[in-house]
Formats: structure tokens, sequence, C-alpha cells
């Protein structure tokens, strides 16, 4: 998958609006989407290995972010916090890399919120990193690394801190849905 690049590049650089309606991500959604044994794999990836790195029961994301971050382009447009685009401020962050995640071809992030000090996130394929994306401003440099870098990410949150009437009014950027259980979210069964 590191080498995804030499067969698919994307057409020109990831802008606005674009960094996840690509080829490549429509057909990693579709086939996502149409497949009920992805779905059955990652609820269990959640309750077997994410679930047990906290000391409270999580609510997750339904489906998990897809990111092809190829050289000389960046993966997500702009360096953010989660909470800017309606997340909610106590949502966790999870990444799992599929590829070596590393220098440039991985997420940049500071280690205290307006301190824009970024470090890269460093993962290597098998690790998951756990980290307060909706609180530290994150992003991506241009790949300078020459290997594609191919991730999930997804948001869990502590139940107790789930407000289905406040999350009612907000909606997801990318997909339009509410962050509510049963739609952007999911309990564990």
């Amino acid at each position: 998958m590191s080498k995804l690049h030499e067969q698919n590049a994307f057409a020109g650089r990831l802008s606005e609006g674009n960094d996840q309606s690509t080829d490549l991500h429509r057909l990693f959604y579709d086939g996502m989407d149409s497949s009920p044994a992805f779905k059955e794999l990652y609820d269990r990836f959640v309750s077997e290995v994410v679930r047990p790195n906290f000391d409270f029961d999580i609510i997750f994301q339904t489906y998990p972010t897809f990111r092809i971050h190829q050289p000389h382009n960046v993966a997500v447009f702009a360096y953010h916090r989660d909470r800017d685009y309606n997340h909610h401020p106590k949502e966790i962050n999870v990444f799992l890399p599929m590829t070596d995640a590393y220098e440039t071809n991985t997420f940049w992030i500071e280690s205290v919120e307006g301190l824009e000090d970024y470090t890269p996130a460093e993962a290597a394929f098998g690790e998951i990193l756990i980290f307060d994306g909706a609180n530290l401003r994150h992003g991506n440099k241009e790949n300078g690394t020459g290997h594609t870098r191919v991730s999930f990410d997804f948001r869990v949150m502590d139940v107790a801190d789930y407000d289905e009437e406040h999350q009612l009014s907000l909606t997801s950027k990318t997909k339009g849905k509410r962050f509510i259980i049963g739609e952007y979210f999911q309990a564990l069964d």
C-alpha cells in the first residue's frame, strides 16, 4: 500500500472539499458500505482492541474515516481541531495506520492546545495512536517521503459525556450525519 501512488496517483493536490472524495476514497467507501464483513471486523476491533484502553464505557464512530496521504500531497486539507467542525470537545481520536506513518507522511499535532509546536505522530503498521484531536490542532505537511500513508481514524467518547439533546443540533462536515447514536455514533454491543 505504501506504493499505491505508483498505480493510482491523485489528479492534483487535495483541497477543501475534495480530501474525502477522490476515486480511491469512493472505492473504499463504496466497498465498506456494501461489506457486512468489514463492518463486523471494525466493530470487533473497537470492542476487543480499542475499548480496553479506556476505564469508562464508550460510544464510537459508526464507520471509520479513510485517509490516503500520497507523496507531494496532503491527506487532510487544513490544520484544525475537530471541534472546529462540530465535534464534541470530549471526543477522543484513534489513528490506525495501514502503512508505516512517519515524518511527513503522517499527521502533525501540537503538544498543548494553542502552542502550535507540531511534531509528527509516528506509528508503525499494527499500532494505534489515541490522541485529543478535538482540542489539539493537527494536520498534514506535504508528503516528502516517497511513500503513501494509508490509514483509518475514528472517534470515541465516554458514554457519560454523551448529551443527545446537544448532539442533535450538530452535523458532521463531510456526511451531514448528526452526532448521535444511530447516525454518527454507535454503542458497543
